[in-house]
């Protein structure tokens, strides 16, 4: 469903000029009829009498009332067949005193009068039919505009028990479970990528996330919950200088964030290793930065006001794990086994040779 704006848009009509019908209602016609046959029947049902020659004429009715009623058009129509039905009946003779301009004045006045009466009493009747065109036109609009509210304030409350019900639905994340994934991440034996996981799940449930370790050329995903989301950081992008070298927590939410995130993640904070003796106040502009922890999706529920400041508790948790050595064996080579001690960012190659010592063993030896 489009949103209400184009609804409105799409539904509403002209207000410029109302065109009325040229002819009028088939209504008029027959009351044009009927009156006329009145007329006529009474002059013929009642003896003795010209209700033809009364004064005033018995064809006012018909051309009054439909100029007052339908207009102009009709007004003019009920003047033509009561001037057909008056010459009808029979013109009166000419005085013998009377010029012929007298006579014609005489006998054409009446008709006259009625055409000019239908004129200016039809075009009074035509404006009043304009407004009430308008007017209906509007009212028309206003219904339609009022039945696309119900329509969208119903999509709304549609949504919102949708939402309501999601909401209601998705499992909460429990604080026992926050504590259980923190005590994985100290342990000494810990499984970074597992402890990193079950640490998402509780504090960010649905989310995905990466963790990157800074090294010399950028950022290098180290572990993430979904895997497709995670690639390389080069030195040169404007999260990494604004994640490493401004120490800057960027979040869609902000519009600055999101203009510097530019569709690479939703936030990203810093992690940030504290001094042994720094307070979480103040360590952030004196610690060390061993990389950066992104939040790649998410859905509503997670996307809300406080959003870094959760990503940044979670980063200051996992800072000791990118601080602490990590030792990685590389089984890739068939022959030998490249053993690297990895700090930080700085990775250190070590050779291990296959020398058969005096015990028949392999004895590992640095080679520099």
């Amino acid at each position: 469903m489009g949103t209400l704006r184009q609804i409105l848009r799409d539904w509403r009509t002209p207000q410029s000029a109302v065109w009325l019908s040229v002819l009028p209602p088939v209504g008029a016609f027959a009351e044009l009829a009927i009156l006329i046959g009145a007329i006529h029947f009474a002059d013929q049902i009642i003896p003795g009498l010209d209700v033809l020659s009364l004064e005033p004429s018995p064809y006012w009715l018909p051309v009054l009332l439909l100029s007052l009623q339908y207009g102009t058009v009709a007004g003019l129509m009920a003047a033509g067949a009561a001037t057909f039905a008056f010459v009808m009946h029979g013109l009166p003779e000419q005085l013998i005193d009377e010029n012929h301009f007298s006579y014609l004045l005489r006998v054409w006045a009446l008709p006259i009068l009625w055409i000019a009466v239908a004129l200016i009493l039809g075009q009074f009747r035509l404006r009043q039919i304009e407004v009430k065109e308008q007017l209906t036109a509007r009212l028309d609009q206003s219904t339609r505009e009022a039945e696309a509210l119900a329509i969208y304030a119903r999509d709304l409350e549609r949504r919102c028990r949708q939402l309501e019900r999601q909401v209601t639905s998705r499992p909460v994340a429990q604080g026992a479970g926050v504590l259980d994934a923190i005590a994985a991440l100290s342990a000494p034996s810990c499984d970074l990528p597992h402890a990193f996981r079950s640490l998402c799940e509780a504090a960010f449930p649905g989310a995905a996330l990466s963790l990157y370790a800074l090294n010399a050329s950028g950022l290098e995903p180290l572990v993430a919950t979904d895997a497709t989301k995670a690639h390389r950081i080069e030195t040169t992008h404007g999260l990494f200088k604004a994640a490493i070298g401004e120490r800057r927590a960027l979040s869609v939410l902000d519009a600055a964030g999101e203009a510097v995130l530019a569709g690479e993640a939703l936030a990203v904070v810093p992690v940030i290793q504290l001094p042994p003796n720094a307070t979480v106040a103040g360590g952030g502009e004196s610690g060390r930065v061993l990389g950066v922890l992104k939040l790649d999706a998410a859905d509503g529920a997670v996307l809300s006001a406080g959003l870094t400041d959760r990503l940044t508790i979670v980063a200051r948790m996992l800072a000791p794990m990118l601080g602490e050595p990590r030792v990685v064996v590389d089984n890739t080579e068939r022959e030998n086994a490249s053993l690297r001690l990895t700090k930080g960012w700085r990775q250190f190659p070590w050779k291990v040779e296959q020398d058969e010592d005096s015990r028949g063993a392999p004895r590992p030896r640095a080679k520099t």
